[in-house]
């Protein structure tokens, strides 16, 4: 946890690194518009020393909770998800390379929908009959499509192999 905290304050303090030419005057400001600055590569930096400190002293006993205690720390979960999924959000649109996270149950909360159903349609399509030739071409497609899967799979893995490379 504590290497995970150093690594995050690096990488952020190499983004306002104003010599660094791998980041972009966007990528300084999208991490402004988070409120992401020098204050907070400190308190990550400070989190840190204070996480190998705890892991050196010994276990306390567990205390109780309340629920009141419970609910303002989930409350505090939510928002950061919140932001995070936010992040995601705009470095998906800069790069559909860039996957947006599985949120599983909670992702509801973070949905964009207007949580408006679309009305039932009162009669359903009549259901298509596949001949021979519609399951010919069907396989065509289908063949077409794992061949072109496989040559993003080879591209992926080039660019990875040269990127590894430094190249």
């Amino acid at each position: 946890m504590a290497t995970a905290l150093d690594a995050l304050a690096d990488l952020l303090d190499a983004i306002h690194d104003p010599e660094a030419t791998s980041w972009t005057a966007a990528d300084r400001t999208s991490t402004d518009r988070f409120c992401v600055g020098s204050a907070q590569i400190d308190v990550l930096r400070a989190a840190a020393e204070s996480v190998r400190a705890a892991s050196h002293a010994p276990a306390r006993p567990t205390r109780t909770a309340s629920q009141r205690a419970l609910d303002l720390q989930d409350g505090r979960v939510l928002l950061l998800v919140e932001q995070i999924v936010r992040a995601f959000r705009q470095a998906h649109r800069a790069s559909t390379a860039i996957a947006m996270p599985d949120l599983k149950q909670i992702g509801w909360k973070f949905s964009s929908r207007s949580g408006k159903r679309a009305k039932k349609a009162a009669k359903a399509p009549p259901a298509t009959i596949i001949t021979p030739r519609r399951a010919s071409e069907l396989e065509v497609a289908q063949a077409a499509l794992a061949a072109a899967n496989k040559a993003v799979a080879e591209a992926s893995a080039t660019v990875a192999a040269l990127e590894s490379k430094g190249a």
